[in-house]
């Protein structure tokens, strides 16, 4: 069994996309965003080949943080029926040479909470939920202790997620607040902490809650993007349960993704926009670089 790894390039784009709906089904990369990624010049994109038919392959982009370039994998697939054979172990590390090769020092990746098999290759590579991560999923976890009466493994599951798909922050979303009605125009007031350090709060109304909050998040941060995808799920069970949201946002014919998820729906919905927002700023600035 010989693996052959190669460039991605977009004659691939067929065969890269039906591996990542075998992946990710409900939460893959939709064709355009792969079709974009393989075409950004600052994407990385490799295939891993066995016996000449693509079985997996490896995403990357390379982005300046903190005056420093850093690198994130966005995806990691190995067709089903082939893993357990080192593929996915080649493709980082090829993927990490590439940065090595470019003075990258640092390097991060997003993974499921339920994916074992990722997690034991990450750690044994190295990779580690940061310490400001342990942090903040602490907090989360108090937070969500005073509002359930029981917090279960699920719930928890959910914070570590959260963190752990946490992109380079341009924004941070400091507060929200939200004031609506059957008989009463919805109305948003949200504070952001902006790239200085500094606190910047607007409000603005709204066709309802989600709209309201979205349209006070743009007055501050002034980035013209179109929402194209807004999905909700319940990921813990209960009337308090955790809900998520996914959303995906369009900008200059490029899609970003967007993840929140919060016992209030409307808060989550606030993170899923950051979330998709700070992508799109982030690929704004290394593209200028």
């Amino acid at each position: 069994m010989r693996i052959t790894i190669e460039n991605a390039s977009i004659q691939y784009l067929n065969t890269i996309w039906e591996i990542e709906k075998k992946c990710f089904e409900a939460e893959a990369f939709t064709k355009q965003q792969i079709a974009q990624l393989l075409t950004d010049p600052a994407s990385i994109g490799l295939v891993a080949k066995l016996d000449r038919q693509i079985v997996g392959f490896i995403i990357g982009t390379i982005y300046r943080e903190r005056k420093a370039l850093s690198g994130h994998i966005l995806t990691i697939d190995v067709l089903p029926t082939h893993r357990r054979k080192g593929i996915g172990l080649r493709l980082l590390q090829e993927i990490e040479k590439i940065f090595k090769e470019k003075n990258i020092k640092t390097c991060c990746l997003e993974v499921r909470e339920d994916n074992t098999a990722a997690l034991k290759l990450y750690k044994k590579l190295g990779y580690v939920l940061k310490e400001e991560a342990f942090d903040r999923a602490f907090q989360a976890f108090k937070e969500l202790a005073e509002k359930k009466r029981e917090v279960t493994d699920r719930d928890i599951e959910s914070i570590i997620a959260e963190e752990m798909r946490t992109t380079s922050e341009v924004y941070h979303l400091d507060h929200v607040e939200v004031t609506c009605g059957d008989h009463s125009i919805p109305t948003a007031t949200v504070r952001l902490i902006g790239p200085d350090g500094r606190a910047v709060a607007d409000a603005d109304l709204g066709t309802g809650p989600v709209d309201a909050v979205y349209k006070a998040i743009n007055r501050i941060v002034k980035v013209p993007n179109k929402l194209i995808e807004f999905t909700v799920k319940s990921v813990t069970e209960g009337i308090d349960a955790i809900g998520e949201v996914l959303i995906r946002i369009e900008s200059e014919g490029r899609t970003y993704t967007g993840r929140g998820a919060s016992t209030d729906i409307i808060v989550a919905s606030a993170k899923a926009y950051m979330n998709a927002l700070n992508r799109l700023l982030a690929a704004k600035r290394a593209k200028s670089e």
